[in-house]
C-alpha cells in the first residue's frame, strides 16, 4: 500500500496597504501560495511618492520587531471580504529614540521584510485570502523622539 502526501495550500490574493500619508505601500507575499500550517512571508515596499523626504520608523534588516508588529500591522480577510480574527502573540513596543527612524527621500523606495508576523497565519485553513498592511507613523507629541 503506497501513501501520498496531501499538500493544502493557502493562497494569498489581491495584496495591497494603506497609509494615512501620501506614500505607496505594496505587500508582497514571497510566495503566493503556502502550505497549510506554513506562515506566510511577506516583503513591504514603500516608495515616497511626495516632493520632500519622509520619515518612517525602521524595522529594515530585522530592526525593533517590536514597533513592527505594532506599526506595521498585518491583517488578512477571507473570500467574503470579512476581516478574519487570529490568535495574536503580544508585543509590547518598547520606548522609541532618533536612531528608530529612517529617511526616505522624494521619489526613493525602501523595502521591509517581514518574515514574521505576531499573528498565528499559519493556523488559516486551506483557502483564498486578502492581506494588507496599514502602517501607523508615530511621532511624540512633543515632536522629540522622547514623551
Amino acid at each position: 500500500m503506497s501513501t501520498r502526501n496531501l499538500q493544502v495550500v493557502v493562497t494569498l490574493i489581491a495584496i495591497f496597504a494603506t497609509t494615512s500619508r501620501a506614500d505607496s505601500l505594496r505587500l508582497l507575499p514571497i510566495k503566493q501560495t503556502v502550505t497549510a500550517g506554513t506562515r506566510p512571508h511577506f516583503t513591504l515596499q514603500i516608495t515616497n511618492d511626495t516632493s520632500a523626504a519622509e520619515r518612517f520608523i525602521d524595522v529594515r534588516r530585522g530592526r525593533r520587531t517590536d514597533l513592527r508588529d505594532n506599526l506595521y500591522r498585518l491583517f488578512v480577510a477571507g473570500k467574503n471580504g470579512k476581516e478574519i480574527d487570529l490568535p495574536q502573540a503580544i508585543s509590547d513596543p518598547g520606548p522609541i529614540d532618533e536612531s528608530d527612524y529612517f529617511v526616505l527621500g522624494p521619489s526613493k523606495s525602501a523595502e521591509i521584510d517581514l518574515p514574521n508576523s505576531p499573528h498565528q497565519l499559519q493556523e488559516l485553513p486551506p483557502g483564498k485570502y486578502t492581506a494588507w498592511v496599514e502602517y501607523r507613523h508615530w511621532e511624540y507629541p512633543n515632536g522629540s523622539g522622547r514623551p
